[in-house]
């Protein structure tokens, strides 16, 4: 007997939407735990528009990736790699968001050392998030592209009147280069 994926069982809205709750839901959890869940409120309130976009990409990644995996089960089985590839993305961005918090967790363990390091680069670890969640749900696309993993009425469809292998160079481009602009920013803001 095959089986089935759970994200095959899954509505892409859905998914995004509880992907987005998850990694809110994850955030409050490692500030409360690291400080107090008014902390965590106040952080939210201060950093509002660096989470919306990390929030919103992850749950539109997770989305396509649902709807990507629901389309091929039933249509296509050949876009396998390219779907593993778009979902390690996903990942990585998760990580890439979230890794700044862990700097609230490190003076607990004794690496206050790096627990710096992560408060003093939180903005460019943000900006990775956000790029890496860019680059994921470009990547998403340009698989559906490839593969016609859409239907042609569909609400996506107006998006692939354009190049996403085109988008996807872009998005690759723009994204490593505001990241590691903010990353040397950061690095050089005392001598500008």
């Amino acid at each position: 007997m095959k089986k089935h994926s759970i994200f095959i069982k899954l509505n892409p809205w859905g998914a995004g939407l509880a992907g987005s709750g998850f990694l809110i839901g994850l955030y409050f959890i490692i500030l409360s735990v690291a400080n107090s869940p008014s902390y965590a409120f106040s952080q939210l309130q201060d950093l509002w528009y660096w989470f919306l976009p990390l929030v919103v990409g992850f749950g539109i990644q997770l989305g396509l990736y649902t709807y990507i995996k629901k389309f091929e089960f039933d249509q296509l089985h050949g876009a396998g790699a390219s779907v593993a590839a778009s979902s390690g993305v996903s990942a990585g961005a998760m990580i890439a968001c979230c890794l700044h918090h862990i700097a609230d967790l490190l003076p607990l363990i004794g690496l206050s050392a790096t627990a710096l390091f992560l408060i003093e680069y939180q903005v460019p670890f943000i900006i990775l998030g956000i790029g890496s969640n860019i680059i994921g749900i470009s990547m998403m696309l340009t698989t559906m592209q490839e593969h016609s993993l859409y239907h042609e009425r569909g609400q996506l469809s107006g998006l692939f009147k354009f190049n996403m292998k085109v988008v996807r160079g872009l998005a690759v481009t723009l994204g490593v280069g505001v990241t590691l602009m903010s990353f040397i920013i950061t690095m050089n803001k005392g001598y500008f």
